[in-house]
Parts: C-alpha cells; structure tokens; sequence
C-alpha cells in the first residue's frame, strides 16, 4: 500500500490553482460559441423563411396578375361576340383585334 501512496504524487499549488480557473474558462468560451452558433442558425432559419415566404407572394400576385389580364381579355372578347362587335368567322377581324 506505501508503494502505491509513494508513486502518487501530490499535485502542486501552482497545478491546483491554474486547473480549477482554466476549466471555468474553457466552460465558458464552449458554452458562449455553442449558444452563438445556435443563436446563428435560428436567425438564418427565420430569414429564409421569410425570403421564402415573400418570394411566393411575389409569384403568386405575378400569376394572378398575368391571369387576371386573360380573364378581362376573355371578358371584353365574349362580349363583343355577343353584341355582334366581333365575329368569329371572320379571321381577319379576330386577328386585328
């Protein structure tokens, strides 16, 4: 048992008090770059989320834009042809329109 106590050496001051205050650094800097990097990515979540959400307004006010302007081209056309403004068998009249 006194051969093993012998080969344990007692650590020194100098090791007692360097230890305690660097593994309460190194705690601290992995726990602040952890909540930084998570912090990161849920602000870069968010902002393509909202990218993502804004470009498919965008799209979608296009479609509805370009399709609204065929409704009304429909519209003005069905009413010529019903108040004989338009007729149909006549090409080159359709086409000048």
């Amino acid at each position: 048992m006194r051969s093993v106590l012998k080969k344990i050496r007692p650590f020194s001051l100098k090791t007692v008090l360097i230890v305690p205050f660097v593994l309460q650094i190194v705690t601290a800097v992995g726990l602040v770059g952890y909540l930084s990097y998570r912090s990161g990515q849920k602000a870069v979540e968010k902002m393509a989320n909202q990218l993502l959400e804004e470009t498919a307004e965008r799209v979608s006010d296009r479609v509805n834009s370009y399709f609204d302007q065929s409704r009304q081209f429909v519209t003005l056309n069905r009413l010529a042809v019903e108040q004989g403004d338009l007729d149909l068998t006549d090409i080159e009249q359709a086409l000048s329109r």
